[in-house]
Formats: structure tokens, sequence, C-alpha cells
């Protein structure tokens, strides 16, 4: 393996989410052909099913593991948040390496890519590449791997998405955000929300005004989930979320503020710091 490769496998398994120290190996264990098949399977499987993009989260939530990889797939899938959703993609293979495998655990090496053809703002043609390349940690699930963490865009998965397991939140004038979780990538960064309205009147998300604060900077967002953009009831909560500029990885996001059409006030929710750093 290249100096490289080794040194994002290191990086990958200091940020995944997953228990750490590794756990003693199993003695009685050897590994097969087979478990290096079904390794390499399990990564197919993950490709597949985020490029295929089905509404339903369950295909893609049957390939991963670990809290932060499943609330992404419950989310892109379920939701689809703008710049993040694949819808009907394929899959471009370069190679798939297994280079570790334990009893509970595995690791690969990984190329390829994730294209989903789109149409510019001019009307042309375009791709929208998303590029899986370097080390991949699986975890053994009842009888099948899943995918735990690998890394996308040059980063671990892990380190792009952050999930709060208790959400933070905030209210003004009868009107609740909770943000429960935020993912950094290089198409995007998303904002997933829970909004409550209790007040008499709809309420309306002004999205071209909202922000996401990181690293002191503001960033606007680019667009939001069909649940956020539309007039939410008096006495309801919808989820969804909001989709930013891409915010550089080492950017910690500090605050998620969500304006609204003609009132009420603007809610800003402050995010915890120790859920963007590796764990």
């Amino acid at each position: 393996m290249g100096r490289v490769a080794i040194v994002l496998l290191v990086l990958l398994t200091a940020c995944t989410g997953t228990p750490e120290p590794d756990p003693p190996p199993d003695p009685g264990f050897r590994a097969t052909f087979k478990d290096q098949v079904e390794v390499e399977e399990a990564v197919e499987e993950f490709l597949a099913a985020f490029a295929e993009g089905r509404e339903d989260p369950g295909h893609l939530l049957g390939t991963v593991a670990g809290d932060r990889l499943r609330d992404w797939a419950r989310w892109i899938n379920r939701h689809r948040p703008e710049r993040e959703a694949v819808r009907d993609g394929r899959v471009e293979v370069a190679s798939i390496r297994v280079v570790e495998i334990g009893a509970g655990r595995a690791r690969a090496v990984v190329d390829a890519t994730v294209v989903q053809e789109t149409v510019t703002e001019d009307g042309e043609p375009a791709e929208v590449d998303r590029r899986f390349n370097g080390p991949v940690l699986l975890l053994r699930e009842g009888s099948g791997w899943r995918v735990a963490d690998l890394v996308r865009d040059g980063s671990p998965m892990s380190h792009a998405i952050a999930v709060f397991e208790d959400p933070p939140g905030a209210g003004r004038a009868g009107v609740r955000v909770e943000v429960r979780s935020v993912y950094r990538f290089l198409s995007g960064t998303v904002a997933t929300l829970r909004i409550e309205n209790d007040t008499d009147r709809r309420v309306v998300v002004d999205r071209r005004h909202s922000l996401i604060q990181a690293a002191g900077r503001w960033v606007g967002a680019t667009g939001s989930t069909l649940e956020v953009g539309m007039a939410i009831p008096p006495g309801s909560a919808v989820e969804g979320s909001l989709a930013y500029h891409t915010i550089p990885i080492r950017w910690l996001p500090e605050r998620v503020v969500v304006h609204f059409r003609r009132g009420p006030p603007p809610v800003a929710v402050d995010l915890p710091r120790a859920s963007f750093l590796p764990r």
C-alpha cells in the first residue's frame, strides 16, 4: 500500500464513530476467499444503493453501520436534500482491494465514482461526480458486512457528518427549530431540521436569507427540501433540510439561523462544537 493510502487508512480509523480501540483478534478466525468476496460485494452494494437513490431509505440503510452513516442514509433518500441525494446515478468502479479481514471488522481500499446526469441552469447536460477514493471500514452485523466509514472526496464520511444525540434547538414567538445533523461534503453543506409552528398562522421559511455560521463566517443557503420550502400550518411540525454552499471540512459549524417570510423573527440555533470533532 502506498504512503498516501496508509496515511488515509490511519485517518479513517481515527475519525470513525465505531468503538475504539480494536477488539482483540479472535485466534480461531481465519479469513477465507469467501470472506474477501463478501467484503468486496458489501462495498459494491453500498455504492449501488447510493447511486440508485430510492425514496425508501431501506436499501441504503441496509448497507451501512454506525449512527452517522445511518442518519445520512435515512435523510438523503427520504428527504432528498439539494446537492446530496442521487437519483438514478451510475457507479464506475476502478478497483476494490481488501487489505484486512477480522472476525468483526474488515478494511478495504476503493477507487470509485458515483455519477449523476443533470442539467445546468442554462439547460445544458452535465454530470455530477461523487468520488470514493481511499480506505473503507466495514463491520460485520449479523451475517453480513456493512460499511461503517469510507473516504469521500478526500475526507472520511464520519468526519463530514455530525449527528446530535441531543438535538440543539431554540424558539421565538411560537416557532421552534431543532437541528438534527449537519453534513459537510464537497457537493455542499446540509443541515437537517425539525420546525414546530405553535402560532395561529402559517409559517414560511425564507430560504434565501437563512444562514449557517462556520469558523466565524456566514454561509448562505442554496435550497431546501420540499417539506421546509412549503408553508407550515398552525399547530404542526415538519422535518426537512436546508442546503448551503460548501463549507471546508476544517471550518467547524457554529450556528444555524432560520429566517421566515413576514415574521416571526429569525431563530438562531447554536451547535455543539464537540459533535463535529472526530470520535
